[in-house]
């Protein structure tokens, strides 16, 4: 019975090491997905002159993830006409995301910072946009490069662990 418990522990501290690097590959996922609008955004503003309220419903239809749930949510309640500015509509669904999704809150702030001024012409948009795809892609190039490396100590780590603690409970 003991050598059952033993390896039941072991196990779920190794599913616990492929959790964690599972939620750092999702928050890469997550980043890309985000730097997909903001290439997006720079796209329609430059070549089809769109409003944001359509951007954002267009590319909350075509994402997963977060960055859908955000764009749609921005989208609805400018359609509801509801009085608010976009800037504001923006940092509120920000806010919304702080713990809903892999993101952390240091990813979140440099999405809310799109709407950090407000916008007085499409130059503004398009420099904002890519201020913060800039800011968004380095944060996705480190985490890239140093995943690998962290994955395999997650589950090492997880693993190792749990042989450790069987073995000073046996």
């Amino acid at each position: 019975m003991r050598w059952i418990g033993a390896l039941m522990l072991t196990f779920g501290t190794t599913g616990l090491g492929l959790f964690y690097r599972r939620a750092g590959y999702e928050r890469i996922r997550e980043l890309e997905r985000m730097i997909w609008f903001f290439y997006y955004l720079e796209s329609e503003i430059t070549y089809h002159k769109a409003e944001l309220e359509q951007i954002c419903r267009r590319g909350g239809e075509r994402q997963k993830g977060a960055a859908g749930h955000l764009l749609s949510a921005v989208a609805g309640r400018m359609a509801g006409k509801e009085g608010a500015v976009f800037e504001r509509i923006w940092r509120e669904e920000c806010e919304a995301l702080v713990g809903k999704c892999a993101l952390k809150e240091e990813d979140i702030a440099v999405i809310r910072e799109f709407a950090a001024q407000e916008f007085a012409d499409s130059r503004m948009q398009l420099i904002q946009a890519s201020f913060c795809r800039e800011k968004l892609e380095e944060k996705r190039k480190c985490l890239s490069e140093d995943a690998a490396s962290k994955s395999r100590m997650y589950v090492c780590m997880g693993a190792m662990g749990g042989l450790v603690l069987s073995i000073v409970l046996l």
